[in-house]
């Protein structure tokens, strides 16, 4: 009689909260093998400067207009939470790091075109951001521009 009394109790229970607690774990586990390759690739550009500043420096040569851009869903797991802020208002911690991703990622795409032009800079950086609603699917566009450019002024910096 007991273990029918636990089987009534435990798996009402168990069928609620499985699928979040699934949801959460493909959710982590996604967003740090995003992260993980994001990391990667930024190290992989690392001899390349990049600056927001509009002109370029002296010895700038071969200016050529780069873009990244990139859409970025938010995860079940993360709009189930933002669903919540959206009732009791907040920071929506959750929806940050979607957006980092984004911005991270659009610039790294940016970067990926300037590279194949044998840049060695991108000055006047820009990020253009979008938000995108479709149902109840939380979307998020960024767009990286700026100027590539080839910088040789002497060996002080790498050059392809």
């Amino acid at each position: 009689m007991d273990g029918v009394v636990w089987l009534f109790v435990f798996l009402p229970f168990l069928l609620i909260t499985f699928p979040w607690l699934l949801l959460w774990a493909i959710s982590a586990w996604r967003e740090r093998a995003h992260m993980q390759s994001i990391l990667l690739r930024e190290e992989a550009f690392s001899y390349m400067h990049v600056t927001n500043v509009r002109t370029p420096p002296p010895g700038a040569t071969h200016p050529v207009l780069v873009t990244g851009s990139v859409v970025v869903a938010a995860d079940a797991w993360k709009t189930f939470l933002a669903g919540f802020r959206k009732v009791f208002g907040g920071r929506m911690h959750s929806l940050e790091t979607v957006v980092e991703r984004a911005r991270r990622e659009a610039v790294l795409r940016m970067l990926e075109n300037a590279s194949r032009l044998d840049a060695n800079g991108v000055v006047n950086v820009r990020l253009d951001t979008a938000s995108i609603g479709m149902g109840q699917a939380l979307m998020v566009e960024v767009m990286a521009s700026g100027t590539a450019i080839r910088m040789n002024q002497g060996g002080n910096h790498d050059t392809k």
